[in-house]
């Protein structure tokens, strides 16, 4: 459980840094650095992988548009570097050296925080903090506690859902090592990959769901 569960790796000045923050720092320069060299490429001819980047970019977009029923564009920022850093974060659990920041609860409820405030945000952007206020509050204003409280039960649910389920593969994944340490079962490992990149696709898609509702001023169920 030590290889899965988070853990003191150094301190500065008297501060503990644990090793999911560590991960994430690594996952922070591996996308810096792929940044950079995507945007040297892009003055010279396009290679094949970039091709498969700008795939996935309009691939984005376009269902952005579809659920948010907005332009994808005015979200693609966001929403892209949400899905982006979530399926790192997780994919980085297949790794024996590494740990999943996702599988410590600080990370996903820091990304559903930040979602939460980013609903808010494009709802007030859209249509001001009176009219925002106005739409969250309809019918009547007694809806609007319900509205808030809402709000913050699906932030505990994202948060829930992200650190539950990479923390069971994490710990599927330290058991089988202990106990198969020279042939890990590659079906699982691959199965876990996939739930990884899944989970950051259910987060990112859910996020998107919310803040369609928030520029649309309309209430969004969505069955958990």
């Amino acid at each position: 459980m030590e290889q899965v569960l988070p853990r003191v790796a150094f301190t500065i000045f008297g501060i503990p840094v644990r090793n999911t923050v560590v991960a994430t720092w690594v996952m922070m320069a591996f996308w810096i650095v792929v940044a950079y060299l995507a945007s040297k490429g892009m003055s010279l001819k396009p290679k094949w992988w970039q091709h498969i980047l700008e795939a996935g970019v309009q691939a984005l977009v376009s269902l952005i548009s579809r659920v948010t029923r907005q332009r994808g564009e005015r979200f693609l920022t966001f929403l892209g570097t949400l899905f982006i850093f979530i399926a790192t974060a997780n994919l980085l659990g297949i790794f024996p050296a590494l740990v999943s920041p996702t599988s410590d609860i600080n990370t996903p409820l820091a990304l559903a925080l930040v979602v939460f405030f980013a609903v808010h945000y494009y709802g007030v952007r859209e249509f001001g903090v009176k009219g925002y206020i106005k739409r969250l509050a309809e019918p009547s204003p007694v809806i609007l506690p319900m509205q808030l409280l809402g709000h913050l039960s699906r932030t505990v649910s994202l948060t829930l859902r992200l650190f539950g389920n990479i923390l069971a593969g994490g710990v599927i994944i330290a058991v089988l090592y202990l106990v198969v340490p020279l042939i890990l079962p590659i079906p699982l490992l691959l199965f876990n990959m996939l739930i990884g990149i899944l989970q950051a696709f259910v987060f990112t898609i859910l996020s998107a769901v919310y803040i369609g509702a928030a520029v649309k001023g309309e209430r969004t169920e969505v069955r958990r």
